[in-house]
């Protein structure tokens, strides 16, 4: 086992706290050293079932960087330049059950770390067959909330859990699903969740979502509750390509068609249009307007006219994932 030092410069104490007392129930207090969070959070990893519970806290990509490393460590490679390898601040936060700090007299108050070797033997559990069907589990679970928000934006927390027991097959209810969204690291700073009390009336909504709260996301809130559809509900496959596909892949077609008619356009400038036409948080003269910036004259009406279309065609969160058009083929509009 490589047990060269490591220097992290990271909030070691504030995620060790964390993966503690959220994920493993330790309940270490805020004034504990770091070097007895360590000592006790390595001892609470000394068991398969807890060790198994750690698949739950990472996101798929940070397991699959994980296996490398233990890899490396079954092959007796160098662990320290595997974890530089595939390192990522995620990775960092999912792998510090395993490391243990170390102190060095090389005249600075740096604190190093090292792995410890009795934890790190331990996630043979982790990627066993076992511990691979848990993952696989996990990443569908992982893609699919991020699916549902890519969709809606903002949903009431009773379509939310609807939803997302019909794709998985499950019987969540609000409470264990928010724990499980919460207890994840790709997920507790995606996923909002908020109360909206509704102006003149004495009812309140709960709602879960992937934008911060404001009051920009108040309005578009109340708009949907004026508006009174029913969610759009879509396939699987299409709520896990949600999760993955980047918009600016999504959307190439309308992407390049804008830049066409104006070729001085950032393509960031586009993809920032969609966005936010998606969000509907903005007045669409704000939307448009950097759009419309040094386009020659002769093809601004054309550019006005095709982002009124590309608008159209756009999935919106003010209208509960429908796009313009789609309400209007689907005849729930005229």
């Amino acid at each position: 086992m490589d047990i060269k030092k490591i220097k992290l410069e990271l909030p070691v104490k504030d995620t060790m706290l964390f993966i503690s007392n959220s994920i493993l129930d330790i309940n270490i207090s805020s004034n504990t050293p770091k070097t007895k969070m360590f000592d006790k959070i390595s001892n609470a990893y000394s068991s398969k079932e807890n060790i198994l519970r750690l698949i739950s806290l990472l996101s798929y990509s940070a397991y699959m960087k994980l296996e490398k490393i233990y890899t490396a460590f079954i092959n007796g490679e160098d662990v320290i330049k595997s974890f530089k390898e595939n390192y990522s601040d995620e990775l960092v936060d999912s792998c510090l059950f395993v490391l243990e700090e170390i102190k060095y007299s090389d005249g600075s108050n740096t604190s190093y770390y090292k792995f410890s070797e009795s934890v790190f033997d331990n996630l043979k559990y982790v990627f066993s067959s076992e511990g691979k069907a848990i993952a696989e589990k996990e990443y569908l679970f992982e893609r699919v909330v991020k699916g549902i928000l890519n969709t809606y934006g903002i949903i009431k927390k009773e379509y939310f859990v609807t939803f997302v027991n019909d794709y998985l097959n499950t019987d969540y209810d609000y409470d264990t699903l928010l724990d499980k969204i919460y207890s994840k690291l790709i997920l507790n700073t995606f996923v909002e969740r908020f109360t909206i009390n509704w102006k003149n009336i004495n009812e309140s909504d709960d709602f879960i979502s992937k934008i911060a709260y404001s009051e920009a996301l108040g309005n578009l809130a109340e708009s949907q509750k004026q508006l009174n559809f029913d969610y759009n509900y879509h396939d699987l496959d299409y709520i896990l390509k949600k999760a993955e596909i980047p918009l600016d892949v999504e959307h190439k077609d309308i992407i390049d068609n804008i830049h066409n008619l104006n070729p001085n356009i950032d393509k960031k400038v586009i993809v920032n249009f969609i966005d936010e036409v998606i969000m509907g948080i903005k007045n669409a003269t704000d939307i448009i307007k950097p759009l419309l910036e040094n386009a020659d004259e002769e093809k601004v009406e054309d550019l006005i006219d095709y982002l009124a279309y590309a608008h159209n065609e756009l999935e919106l969160y003010v209208l509960c994932g429908y796009s313009p058009n789609s309400l209007r083929d689907d005849k729930i509009v005229n």
